[in-house]
């Protein structure tokens, strides 16, 4: 009976967190557009083009969780969803749209940190998946790390690759190649040589420590078998209910002594 009722609590948040979520993405596309048709100063805003895509992306991708659990048959911890939703909300809601990336100074790298360490996980998650389809080939804990660390790295350098194509062509200023006015308002100057490079070998940089953070403790608690970060890593749903019959078993056990 526990176990039902712990069931539909992380469901019912689930589902809170996914419609506040997306009712601040909605109300953004509403909110914005208004503001610049009706608002004179708000029109030369240079970000709004910015803002409204985000907030589509943002649409899309938070249903991301869903498509793996229904199509691809995986099952997603509570604790992950979470963090995934919370780094949805607090990039592109709070980030863009209440520019908390020109009010806080770290914003940026925080969040930059954030989605390296959630893209370790994931690497981490893979690797399990893959293992549990493959009883031939099982990698060492360094190449298991190893492997979460490059992914970690390389969907970072897609990201990167993501924000010059859209900063060229739609001149959104993702990579902050520019220089802006504090509130965001308008671009003051183009930033030259090394001063333009900083943005993206920062976030490159933040990428790297979140991954290498993530990797380490994944390899001691893969060597040493700790199972630290289970909590955090997707399995497929077979995996996810081998998992909850070991954890019945044990406590049957345990009542039976």
């Amino acid at each position: 009976m526990s176990e039902i009722k712990g069931y539909k609590t992380h469901d019912k948040l689930r589902k809170v967190l996914y419609w506040i979520v997306m009712v601040s993405f909605a109300s953004s596309l509403i909110y914005v557009p208004l503001r610049v048709i009706f608002d004179e100063y708000y029109r030369t805003h240079t970000q709004y083009g910015l803002m409204i895509f985000q907030c589509v992306l943002g649409m899309i991708v938070i249903n991301l969780p869903n498509i793996l659990t229904k199509k691809l048959k995986w099952h997603i911890p509570t604790l992950f969803y979470v963090l995934y939703m919370l780094f949805l909300y607090l990039s592109i809601f709070v980030g863009e749209v209440a520019k908390f990336y020109y009010k806080v100074h770290l914003w940026d790298d925080l969040l930059h940190l954030s989605s390296s360490m959630m893209l370790a996980m994931l690497g981490f998650s893979l690797v399990d998946i893959l293992n549990e389809k493959n009883t031939y080939v099982k990698l060492s804990p360094f190449f298991v790390s190893l492997f979460a660390c490059t992914f970690s790295l390389s969907m970072g350098a897609i990201w990167e690759i993501f924000e010059f194509t859209f900063d060229h062509f739609l001149g959104f200023n993702m990579q902050k190649y520019a220089v802006e006015s504090s509130d965001g308002v308008t671009i003051l100057s183009d930033l030259v040589g090394h001063a333009a490079l900083t943005d993206t070998m920062t976030d490159i940089i933040i990428d790297f420590t979140g991954a290498i953070v993530i990797s380490v403790i994944g390899y001691i608690s893969v060597k040493r078998k700790k199972n630290w970060l289970n909590a955090f890593l997707l399995k497929t749903k077979t995996d996810a209910k081998g998992d909850e019959q070991d954890e019945n078993q044990v406590k049957i056990e345990a009542a039976v002594k």
